[in-house]
């Protein structure tokens, strides 16, 4: 056979242009005969040595699909089909494999640049993102392995907080019931006027407010009733 000949790998299920690049860079793997004629181990252990293993079984289905294309018979091609769940709870099935790599690099200005590789094993497609396992990677996880998409999560319920009612406003003092004696004979009642009615109030013949407030006279009245106006704004 003609040394430069080479035959399309990619027809096996699984492999693809990279793995394909890779069997042929590796191991010198040019025809199906050649790969059929490679052992389960030699390929895994190329395929660890480049950060891209998979399952041993997957392996073993290579070879044998290059072993019917050797004889020239094609193997039944399997048609992908929506994943079946398992049978019980308990147990767990593979649908699907992947190799995931997050990569790290300094660019010149000194920061770290992340992104995240990723490879489906059954396929062999590849790709990367930006970032560390970016909501676009989920999604093409999930369309290789050919799951449903995910119901969306609705968040519970958050308690309400009530807010406390405001505290109660304080009240302001009361003034004191100053009483203004507007004339102040001896021993004898007078109109009394309050600094904040200015209403005439009779005095009794004692000099006091029949309201029993404390009275005051002359320049001492005038002083107190500043001082109230002052406090209370009062006109």
């Amino acid at each position: 056979m003609n040394a430069n000949h080479y035959e399309d790998l990619t027809r096996i299920n699984g492999i693809g242009e990279s793995r394909q690049r890779l069997l042929r860079e590796q191991l010198q793997v040019r025809t199906m005969s050649d790969l059929a004629a490679l052992s389960a181990d030699e390929i895994a252990q190329v395929l660890k040595q480049q950060r891209t293993p998979i399952p041993p079984g997957q392996i073993e289905a290579w070879l044998e699909e290059a072993r019917a294309f050797a004889r020239g018979e094609t193997p039944a091609e399997t048609e992908a089909s929506p994943v079946t769940p398992p049978a019980s709870a308990a147990e767990w099935q593979p649908v699907a494999s992947f190799v995931i790599e997050i990569q790290q690099r300094r660019s010149a200005d000194g920061s770290v640049e992340t992104r995240t590789t990723t490879s489906h094993v059954e396929s062999d497609n590849n790709t990367h993102w930006d970032g560390f396992m970016p909501e676009a990677a989920r999604r093409w996880l999930r369309d290789q392995a050919n799951l449903p998409d995910e119901p969306p999560v609705v968040p519970a319920a958050l308690p309400v907080a009530v807010p406390a009612p405001p505290p109660a406003a304080a009240r302001p003092a009361p003034a004191p019931a100053l009483v203004l004696l507007q004339s102040a004979p001896s021993g004898a009642g007078g109109k009394l006027i309050t600094p904040f009615s200015q209403q005439p109030t009779e005095t009794s013949e004692t000099g006091s407010a029949a309201s029993g407030s404390p009275l005051y006279f002359g320049a001492e009245a005038q002083q107190q009733l500043a001082r109230i106006r002052s406090r209370y704004g009062s006109g």
